[in-house]
């Protein structure tokens, strides 16, 4: 089945582009929201059927079902006795303590990169901007490594000291682009996505260049840590990826609060000299 998720022609004087009149433009508008949900409503039954089938690779012998009702009873509040079913009281434990926590911690952490891909995308008036592209990611896995191979973090040390580094250095790639703009006033999105690209290679270069010279144990950790790993999460640390999550979010629909976001994100492009 596919899915038309372009949007409807712009509106001139009540009529469409096309010469239909404002009421059949409001008709396909209609459908056009119509096919969003019923999209995002096939995605939640995707994401529901992969959370039932995470279950079944989580170590125990347990078909899609059992997980899937295992979460099910857990969350009405049916308990197991370890000593007369220990089945049930391990299938409960290891979905709920261990499965659980890393299935929700991908979906907030897929949603946050979901709306920072869309608010880049705004703003530059690009479909290809993203965290990739314009340098963010490279950054912040540079700040990662030189706390991994190298101890230097900014105050606190283990994991909050990776994460602070990573956070002060994929601003970095940031400040750039916006001195670029700065000083070179006119630039267009495309040319933004290729001084990224830039920006991005440069970080990984000197990331490689600490990663060749390391341990294999500390290279492991570096390598673990580049292309992601929900292991370390649980019930304790989800909080703090679902609370930046939701404030970003907030933060970023506030921005376009007054009108919308694209209007907003045009009067931000206007002020940089981009438009």
């Amino acid at each position: 089945m596919a899915f038309n998720l372009r949007r409807p022609g712009p509106v001139a004087d009540g009529r469409s582009t096309d010469g239909d009149s404002g009421e059949g433009f409001r008709e396909e508008y209609r459908r056009y929201i119509w096919r969003k949900v019923l999209f995002i409503a096939l995605l939640a039954a995707a994401m529901f059927i992969l959370l039932g089938y995470s279950v079944t690779v989580s170590g125990r012998d347990m078909s899609f079902w059992d997980g899937i009702m295992a979460i099910v009873d857990h969350v009405m509040g049916v308990s197991y006795d370890r000593i007369e079913d220990p089945v049930g009281f391990w299938n409960d434990y290891i979905v709920w303590n261990h499965t659980m926590p890393r299935v929700l911690g991908a979906i907030v952490c897929g949603s946050g990169l979901a709306v920072c891909g869309a608010a880049m995308q705004v703003v530059l008036n690009n479909p290809l901007a993203e965290p990739y592209t314009l340098g963010v990611s490279s950054g912040a896995v540079f700040g990662a490594c030189l706390a991994i191979i190298l101890g230097f973090t900014f105050g606190t040390v283990g994991t909050y000291g990776i994460i602070g580094n990573a956070f002060i250095f994929a601003l970095i790639p940031c400040a750039m682009i916006i001195v670029l703009v700065g000083v070179m006033k006119g630039l267009s999105p495309v040319t933004m996505i290729l001084a990224g690209t830039a920006i991005s290679y440069f970080f990984s270069g000197l990331t490689t260049l600490m990663m060749v010279r390391t341990d294999d144990d500390t290279l492991s950790s570096s390598f673990r840590w580049q292309i992601g790993n929900l292991t370390g999460i649980d019930w304790s640390n989800l909080w703090i990826i679902f609370v930046g999550t939701v404030v970003c979010t907030a933060l970023l629909l506030a921005m376009g609060s007054t009108s919308t976001p694209w209007r907003w994100a045009t009067g931000r492009r206007r002020a940089w000299g981009w438009m």
